[in-house]
């Protein structure tokens, strides 16, 4: 009695740990598994992320886009201006640089500061009544409204007195027929982004008269003095005026740029093999 007694409890402690064994190891094997699906689910997950970042593919640097507008952007304006159908940009961006480089040179070669800034002024207004101003521009440039409203508060009356002048002028070019596939030049029946593309192909860069590129690139004259009836004559410059107006326009536009036109631009030379 006393042995079975003793028996008894020693089998159901037997009993006992063999499930508390068996319960460890089934908890440890759900753990096992449990660690090897979520290291399974990172990998997979860092998989679908690196795929996710390779689909988009690298981003063309900015020094590229830099590279090209110092250089030879003819290409890039054909593209921009037949394939998306924003070229005012790409010309916008060239003559602002063409802009700063003039204004160097002026200031460097001329000891007479009004007159330097006078002519400097002029080569502004070029900018902004053939690209920016939303009256006189056919294709002005997309920029955010405060920038657009100092560049107003700089340049309107000085462009309100040209655009008055030149509608009641039959022998100066008007300033609606400045468009952004061509510098301006005498009236032509044929413009537009077709006759552009045509120009762009018939002219390569060596062909081109780099003079008279050069004497068309104002369509405002940079003195009065030849001329009396000229509409600026005596225009006192804003003291707002300096080197830096079209700045924050200029990099505005410029991210613009980059962001969108130039890697599509560059896509696409990639893709037609003209990029390694």
């Amino acid at each position: 009695m006393e042995l079975t007694t003793l028996i008894f409890p020693i089998i159901q402690i037997q009993k006992h740990k063999k499930a508390v064994h068996e319960t460890t190891k089934a908890l440890a094997d759900f753990d096992a598994k449990r660690l090897t699906f979520n290291d399974d689910s990172t990998i997979n997950s860092g998989s679908m992320a690196t795929r996710s970042t390779g689909s988009k593919g690298k981003m063309f640097s900015m020094e590229s886009l830099d590279e090209c507008l110092h250089g030879n952007y003819d290409g890039l304006q054909v593209y921009a201006s037949c394939m998306e159908l924003n070229g005012e940009n790409i010309i916008f961006l060239v003559k602002v640089l063409k802009f700063k480089q003039l204004w160097l040179r002026t200031f460097s070669s001329s000891n007479d500061f009004i007159r330097a800034r006078t002519t400097m002024f002029r080569a502004a207004l070029s900018i902004f009544v053939s690209l920016v101003h939303s009256e006189t521009a056919n294709y002005p440039i997309n920029i955010e409204s405060p920038i657009y409203t100092k560049l107003e508060s700089i340049f309107g009356q000085a462009t309100a007195l040209v655009a008055t002048r030149r509608s009641g002028s039959a022998d100066m070019t008007p300033i609606s027929q400045v468009t952004p596939w061509d510098e301006p030049t005498e009236p032509s029946k044929g413009a537009g982004p077709d006759s552009f593309a045509m120009r762009a192909m018939m002219h390569s860069p060596k062909t081109r008269n780099s003079t008279d590129n050069e004497s068309r690139e104002h369509i405002i004259p940079l003195s009065d003095a030849s001329n009396p009836l000229d509409p600026l004559a005596g225009y006192l410059v804003p003291m707002e005026f300096d080197a830096h107006v079209f700045d924050a326009a200029y990099k505005s536009i410029k991210y613009m740029v980059w962001s969108e036109t130039w890697q599509r631009y560059m896509n696409w030379k990639r893709n037609s093999g003209s990029v390694d």
